[in-house]
Protein backbone atom coordinates (compact mmCIF):
# COMPACT_ATOMS: atom_id res chain seq x y z
CA UNK A 1 0.00 0.00 0.00
CA UNK A 2 1.92 3.05 -1.28
CA UNK A 3 -0.01 7.16 -0.66
CA UNK A 4 1.99 10.24 -0.08
CA UNK A 5 1.56 11.17 3.65
CA UNK A 6 0.99 14.44 5.05
CA UNK A 7 3.09 15.37 7.78
CA UNK A 8 1.71 15.92 11.39
CA UNK A 9 1.46 19.68 11.31
CA UNK A 10 -0.29 19.28 7.72
CA UNK A 11 -3.39 16.43 9.42
CA UNK A 12 -3.89 19.15 12.36
CA UNK A 13 -4.53 22.29 10.35
CA UNK A 14 -7.28 20.19 8.28
CA UNK A 15 -8.82 19.56 11.70
CA UNK A 16 -12.07 22.78 11.87
CA UNK A 17 -12.14 22.11 15.40
CA UNK A 18 -9.75 23.31 17.65
CA UNK A 19 -10.40 21.08 20.96
CA UNK A 20 -7.12 18.66 21.67
CA UNK A 21 -9.83 15.85 22.38
CA UNK A 22 -10.33 14.09 19.31
CA UNK A 23 -13.88 12.80 17.75
CA UNK A 24 -12.15 9.41 17.33
CA UNK A 25 -9.52 7.10 18.35
CA UNK A 26 -8.44 4.37 16.08
CA UNK A 27 -7.78 1.55 18.06
CA UNK A 28 -5.42 -1.40 16.66
CA UNK A 29 -4.00 -4.13 18.29
CA UNK A 30 -1.10 -5.47 16.69
CA UNK A 31 2.00 -8.82 17.61
CA UNK A 32 4.70 -10.06 14.75
CA UNK A 33 3.08 -7.77 11.52
CA UNK A 34 6.31 -6.20 10.84
CA UNK A 35 5.28 -7.09 7.06
CA UNK A 36 2.05 -5.46 7.53
CA UNK A 37 1.72 -3.06 10.06
CA UNK A 38 3.10 -0.06 7.35
CA UNK A 39 0.14 -0.53 5.84
CA UNK A 40 -2.34 -0.25 8.91
CA UNK A 41 -0.49 3.06 9.82
CA UNK A 42 -0.83 4.26 6.19
CA UNK A 43 -3.96 3.65 6.34
CA UNK A 44 -5.07 5.77 9.51
CA UNK A 45 -2.64 8.49 8.86
CA UNK A 46 -4.09 9.24 5.68
CA UNK A 47 -7.60 9.81 6.59
CA UNK A 48 -8.71 13.57 5.24
CA UNK A 49 -11.16 14.35 8.16
CA UNK A 50 -11.68 17.91 9.45
CA UNK A 51 -12.58 16.58 13.13
CA UNK A 52 -9.79 15.63 15.29
CA UNK A 53 -8.96 11.66 15.42
CA UNK A 54 -6.31 9.88 17.63
CA UNK A 55 -4.29 6.81 16.73
CA UNK A 56 -3.61 4.08 19.47
CA UNK A 57 -1.87 0.95 18.88
CA UNK A 58 -0.99 -1.97 21.28
CA UNK A 59 1.88 -3.93 20.63
CA UNK A 60 1.35 -7.11 22.03
CA UNK A 61 5.42 -7.58 23.12
CA UNK A 62 6.73 -8.51 19.41
CA UNK A 63 9.65 -10.34 18.63
CA UNK A 64 10.07 -9.19 15.21
CA UNK A 65 10.84 -5.50 13.73
CA UNK A 66 6.78 -4.65 14.58
CA UNK A 67 8.08 -2.66 17.52
CA UNK A 68 10.53 -0.27 15.36
CA UNK A 69 8.36 0.80 12.76
CA UNK A 70 5.71 1.77 15.71
CA UNK A 71 8.44 4.24 16.93
CA UNK A 72 9.36 5.09 13.61
CA UNK A 73 6.45 6.44 13.20
CA UNK A 74 5.31 7.42 16.74
CA UNK A 75 8.85 9.65 16.53
CA UNK A 76 6.73 11.60 12.93
CA UNK A 77 3.47 11.70 15.06
CA UNK A 78 3.72 12.23 18.33
CA UNK A 79 0.69 14.24 18.78
CA UNK A 80 -1.47 11.86 16.79
CA UNK A 81 0.02 8.35 17.82
CA UNK A 82 -0.23 7.23 21.04
CA UNK A 83 1.98 3.71 21.69
CA UNK A 84 1.15 0.96 24.52
CA UNK A 85 3.73 -1.82 23.65
CA UNK A 86 3.77 -4.52 26.34
CA UNK A 87 6.50 -6.19 27.93
CA UNK A 88 5.20 -9.69 28.12
CA UNK A 89 2.58 -11.19 25.58
CA UNK A 90 -0.98 -10.37 27.19
CA UNK A 91 -2.58 -12.65 24.72
CA UNK A 92 -0.73 -15.65 25.82
CA UNK A 93 -2.43 -15.17 28.90
CA UNK A 94 -6.27 -14.46 27.94
CA UNK A 95 -6.15 -10.89 28.04
CA UNK A 96 -7.94 -9.36 25.64
CA UNK A 97 -5.74 -6.02 24.48
CA UNK A 98 -8.13 -4.48 22.38
CA UNK A 99 -10.43 -4.22 25.45
CA UNK A 100 -7.35 -2.41 27.18
CA UNK A 101 -7.06 0.43 23.77
CA UNK A 102 -10.83 0.87 24.31
CA UNK A 103 -10.52 2.30 27.71
CA UNK A 104 -7.67 4.62 26.97
CA UNK A 105 -9.55 5.87 24.01
CA UNK A 106 -10.59 10.06 24.37
CA UNK A 107 -12.98 9.90 20.77
CA UNK A 108 -16.81 9.66 21.34
CA UNK A 109 -16.34 6.67 18.66
CA UNK A 110 -13.98 3.92 18.28
CA UNK A 111 -13.07 2.71 14.95
CA UNK A 112 -11.02 -0.74 15.21
CA UNK A 113 -8.39 -2.32 13.17
CA UNK A 114 -5.39 -5.56 13.90
CA UNK A 115 -2.18 -4.82 12.83
CA UNK A 116 -2.70 -7.41 9.53
CA UNK A 117 -5.75 -5.22 8.14
CA UNK A 118 -5.71 -2.00 6.50
CA UNK A 119 -8.08 0.81 5.51
CA UNK A 120 -8.03 1.51 1.52
CA UNK A 121 -10.39 4.41 1.81
CA UNK A 122 -9.14 8.35 2.85
CA UNK A 123 -12.28 9.14 3.61
CA UNK A 124 -13.51 5.75 5.60
CA UNK A 125 -13.27 8.19 9.04
CA UNK A 126 -15.52 10.99 7.80
CA UNK A 127 -18.18 8.74 5.86
CA UNK A 128 -18.18 6.17 8.84
CA UNK A 129 -18.42 9.04 11.40
CA UNK A 130 -20.97 11.30 9.50
CA UNK A 131 -23.54 8.46 9.43
CA UNK A 132 -23.09 7.88 13.20
CA UNK A 133 -23.89 11.92 13.99
CA UNK A 134 -26.88 11.21 11.64
CA UNK A 135 -28.15 8.42 13.33
CA UNK A 136 -27.49 9.34 16.98
CA UNK A 137 -29.17 6.08 18.41
CA UNK A 138 -27.07 4.25 16.27
CA UNK A 139 -24.40 2.00 18.52
CA UNK A 140 -22.09 0.39 15.99
CA UNK A 141 -21.48 1.21 11.81
CA UNK A 142 -19.95 -1.33 9.89
CA UNK A 143 -19.29 -1.70 6.01
CA UNK A 144 -17.57 -4.35 3.46
CA UNK A 145 -14.28 -4.81 3.30
CA UNK A 146 -11.97 -6.39 0.48
CA UNK A 147 -10.93 -10.02 1.23
CA UNK A 148 -7.44 -11.34 0.60
CA UNK A 149 -6.03 -14.59 1.07
CA UNK A 150 -3.45 -17.31 0.11
CA UNK A 151 -6.31 -18.42 -2.33
CA UNK A 152 -8.05 -15.64 -3.95
CA UNK A 153 -9.52 -12.26 -3.04
CA UNK A 154 -12.78 -11.51 -3.15
CA UNK A 155 -15.42 -8.76 -1.01
CA UNK A 156 -16.98 -9.81 2.50
CA UNK A 157 -20.00 -8.42 4.53
CA UNK A 158 -21.49 -6.81 1.37
CA UNK A 159 -25.60 -6.83 2.29
CA UNK A 160 -26.61 -4.46 -1.14
CA UNK A 161 -25.83 -0.58 -2.51
CA UNK A 162 -27.64 0.65 0.23
CA UNK A 163 -27.78 1.93 3.87
CA UNK A 164 -29.48 -0.31 6.05
CA UNK A 165 -30.22 -1.64 9.50
CA UNK A 166 -29.19 -5.41 10.97
CA UNK A 167 -30.04 -6.67 14.16
CA UNK A 168 -28.77 -9.26 16.77
CA UNK A 169 -30.13 -11.95 15.31
CA UNK A 170 -28.56 -10.96 11.73
CA UNK A 171 -25.69 -11.47 13.69
CA UNK A 172 -25.95 -14.47 15.20
CA UNK A 173 -27.32 -16.13 12.57
CA UNK A 174 -23.80 -15.83 10.67
CA UNK A 175 -22.35 -17.51 14.00
CA UNK A 176 -19.34 -14.51 14.09
CA UNK A 177 -18.76 -13.71 10.94
CA UNK A 178 -20.69 -10.80 10.38
CA UNK A 179 -18.76 -8.05 9.52
CA UNK A 180 -15.02 -7.11 9.44
CA UNK A 181 -13.26 -5.92 12.61
CA UNK A 182 -11.63 -3.26 10.74
CA UNK A 183 -14.99 -1.90 9.58
CA UNK A 184 -16.14 -1.02 13.05
CA UNK A 185 -17.22 2.06 14.55
CA UNK A 186 -19.02 2.15 17.91
CA UNK A 187 -19.76 4.99 20.85
CA UNK A 188 -17.16 4.76 23.26
CA UNK A 189 -19.96 4.87 25.81
CA UNK A 190 -21.88 1.41 24.43
CA UNK A 191 -18.38 -0.53 25.32
CA UNK A 192 -18.00 1.93 28.77
CA UNK A 193 -20.75 -0.12 30.00
CA UNK A 194 -19.21 -3.32 29.79
CA UNK A 195 -16.00 -2.32 31.53
CA UNK A 196 -18.08 -3.00 35.23
CA UNK A 197 -18.02 -6.68 34.18
CA UNK A 198 -14.40 -7.17 34.29
CA UNK A 199 -13.70 -10.97 33.74
CA UNK A 200 -16.02 -10.86 30.51
CA UNK A 201 -14.37 -7.51 29.34
CA UNK A 202 -10.64 -8.10 29.99
CA UNK A 203 -10.35 -12.00 28.98
CA UNK A 204 -13.59 -12.90 26.57
CA UNK A 205 -14.15 -9.24 24.59
CA UNK A 206 -13.55 -10.87 21.02
CA UNK A 207 -14.50 -9.69 17.57
CA UNK A 208 -17.85 -11.23 17.74
CA UNK A 209 -18.72 -9.34 20.92
CA UNK A 210 -18.44 -5.97 19.52
CA UNK A 211 -20.99 -6.48 16.89
CA UNK A 212 -23.33 -7.98 19.57
CA UNK A 213 -22.58 -5.30 22.30
CA UNK A 214 -23.44 -2.90 19.20
CA UNK A 215 -26.85 -4.49 18.62
CA UNK A 216 -28.00 -5.27 21.87
CA UNK A 217 -29.98 -2.05 22.45
CA UNK A 218 -30.35 -0.78 18.42
CA UNK A 219 -29.78 -2.15 14.80
CA UNK A 220 -26.31 -1.85 13.75
CA UNK A 221 -25.87 -0.05 10.27
CA UNK A 222 -24.43 -1.24 7.23
CA UNK A 223 -22.48 1.59 5.05
CA UNK A 224 -22.29 0.11 1.23
CA UNK A 225 -18.79 1.25 0.80
CA UNK A 226 -15.97 -0.82 0.54
CA UNK A 227 -13.44 0.96 2.68
CA UNK A 228 -10.77 -1.65 4.16
CA UNK A 229 -8.67 -4.56 3.36
CA UNK A 230 -9.05 -8.26 5.57
CA UNK A 231 -6.13 -10.48 4.80
CA UNK A 232 -6.79 -14.31 5.62
CA UNK A 233 -4.65 -17.16 5.84
CA UNK A 234 -1.33 -15.45 5.64
CA UNK A 235 1.58 -16.69 7.38
CA UNK A 236 0.88 -16.27 11.42
CA UNK A 237 -2.42 -14.95 11.09
CA UNK A 238 -4.90 -16.50 13.34
CA UNK A 239 -7.43 -17.66 10.57
CA UNK A 240 -4.71 -19.83 9.51
CA UNK A 241 -3.78 -21.06 12.68
CA UNK A 242 -6.96 -22.02 13.42
CA UNK A 243 -7.49 -24.23 9.56
CA UNK A 244 -4.39 -25.61 10.11
CA UNK A 245 -4.12 -26.75 13.60
CA UNK A 246 -7.49 -29.40 14.64
CA UNK A 247 -6.28 -28.51 18.65
CA UNK A 248 -6.43 -25.11 17.90
CA UNK A 249 -9.58 -24.80 15.94
CA UNK A 250 -11.64 -26.95 19.41
CA UNK A 251 -9.89 -24.77 21.65
CA UNK A 252 -11.09 -22.14 19.58
CA UNK A 253 -14.51 -23.44 19.75
CA UNK A 254 -14.59 -23.74 23.54
CA UNK A 255 -13.34 -20.40 24.32
CA UNK A 256 -15.90 -18.92 21.86
CA UNK A 257 -19.09 -21.10 23.39
CA UNK A 258 -17.36 -20.72 26.88
CA UNK A 259 -17.44 -17.01 26.77
CA UNK A 260 -21.47 -16.66 25.31
CA UNK A 261 -22.23 -18.65 28.21
CA UNK A 262 -20.78 -15.99 30.28
CA UNK A 263 -22.02 -13.19 28.23
CA UNK A 264 -25.91 -14.46 28.54
CA UNK A 265 -25.38 -13.98 32.25
CA UNK A 266 -24.80 -10.19 31.98
CA UNK A 267 -27.97 -9.59 29.29
CA UNK A 268 -31.69 -10.39 29.05
CA UNK A 269 -33.03 -13.97 28.39
CA UNK A 270 -34.41 -13.28 25.12
CA UNK A 271 -30.88 -11.48 23.88
CA UNK A 272 -29.44 -14.84 25.63
CA UNK A 273 -31.62 -16.91 23.49
CA UNK A 274 -30.69 -15.32 20.05
CA UNK A 275 -27.07 -16.04 20.87
CA UNK A 276 -27.42 -19.69 21.45
CA UNK A 277 -27.94 -19.66 17.83
CA UNK A 278 -24.57 -18.26 17.15
CA UNK A 279 -23.00 -21.43 19.66
CA UNK A 280 -24.84 -23.85 17.92
CA UNK A 281 -23.48 -22.88 14.42
CA UNK A 282 -19.65 -23.48 16.47
CA UNK A 283 -20.98 -26.24 18.18
CA UNK A 284 -21.98 -27.92 14.75
CA UNK A 285 -18.38 -27.40 13.22
CA UNK A 286 -17.20 -28.95 15.90
CA UNK A 287 -19.25 -32.61 15.79
CA UNK A 288 -19.77 -32.21 11.75
CA UNK A 289 -15.59 -32.33 11.67
CA UNK A 290 -14.89 -35.82 11.35
CA UNK A 291 -11.18 -35.29 11.48
CA UNK A 292 -11.43 -33.77 15.42
CA UNK A 293 -11.37 -37.31 17.26
CA UNK A 294 -14.70 -39.22 17.86
CA UNK A 295 -13.90 -39.15 21.65
CA UNK A 296 -13.45 -35.44 21.71
CA UNK A 297 -16.17 -34.63 19.66
CA UNK A 298 -18.61 -36.44 22.30
CA UNK A 299 -16.90 -34.60 25.19
CA UNK A 300 -17.98 -31.78 23.43
CA UNK A 301 -21.52 -32.37 23.16
CA UNK A 302 -21.06 -33.68 26.83
CA UNK A 303 -20.08 -30.33 27.73
CA UNK A 304 -22.62 -28.18 25.88
CA UNK A 305 -25.33 -30.35 25.15
CA UNK A 306 -27.92 -28.00 27.55
CA UNK A 307 -27.57 -25.49 25.05
CA UNK A 308 -27.79 -27.48 22.10
CA UNK A 309 -30.65 -27.40 19.29
CA UNK A 310 -32.34 -30.42 18.18
CA UNK A 311 -30.29 -30.65 14.68
CA UNK A 312 -26.66 -30.64 16.52
CA UNK A 313 -28.48 -33.47 19.05
CA UNK A 314 -29.17 -35.56 15.96
CA UNK A 315 -25.74 -35.04 14.67
CA UNK A 316 -24.67 -36.26 17.86
CA UNK A 317 -26.97 -39.23 17.63
CA UNK A 318 -25.25 -40.40 14.45
CA UNK A 319 -21.71 -39.83 15.72
CA UNK A 320 -22.25 -41.62 19.08
CA UNK A 321 -24.52 -44.51 17.54
CA UNK A 322 -23.35 -44.68 14.54
CA UNK A 323 -19.82 -43.30 13.51
CA UNK A 324 -19.57 -45.22 10.20
CA UNK A 325 -22.84 -43.70 9.42
CA UNK A 326 -22.05 -40.20 9.75
CA UNK A 327 -19.01 -40.74 7.59
CA UNK A 328 -20.61 -41.87 4.69
CA UNK A 329 -23.31 -39.50 4.81
CA UNK A 330 -20.40 -36.95 5.19
CA UNK A 331 -18.95 -38.15 1.92
CA UNK A 332 -22.28 -37.98 -0.30
CA UNK A 333 -22.80 -34.58 0.96
CA UNK A 334 -19.28 -33.55 -0.01
CA UNK A 335 -19.73 -35.27 -3.39
CA UNK A 336 -23.32 -33.41 -3.91
CA UNK A 337 -21.60 -29.92 -3.23
CA UNK A 338 -18.59 -31.01 -6.07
Amino acid sequence: MKDILLTESEIISNWKDNSIIPLVSICCTTYNHEKYIEDAIIGFLIQKTSFPFEIIINDDNSTDMTKNILLKYKNLYPNIIRLNIQKENLYSQNIRVMGQLCKMARGKYIALCEGDDFWSDKNKLSIQTKVMIENPKTNLSFHPANLISSNNSSIISFYGKKIRKFSLIDICNKGGGFLPLASIMMKRETLKKFEIHEKFYNHMLTHFFYQVIGSLEEDILYIPNIMSVYRSMHEGSWSRKVNDNLNEKLNVAYVYINSIVEFKKIINKSQGTVLNKAANIRIYNILSCIEISYEERVSFYNTYKKIMNVKNKLIYFLIIKNDKLYKKIKKIRQYMKN
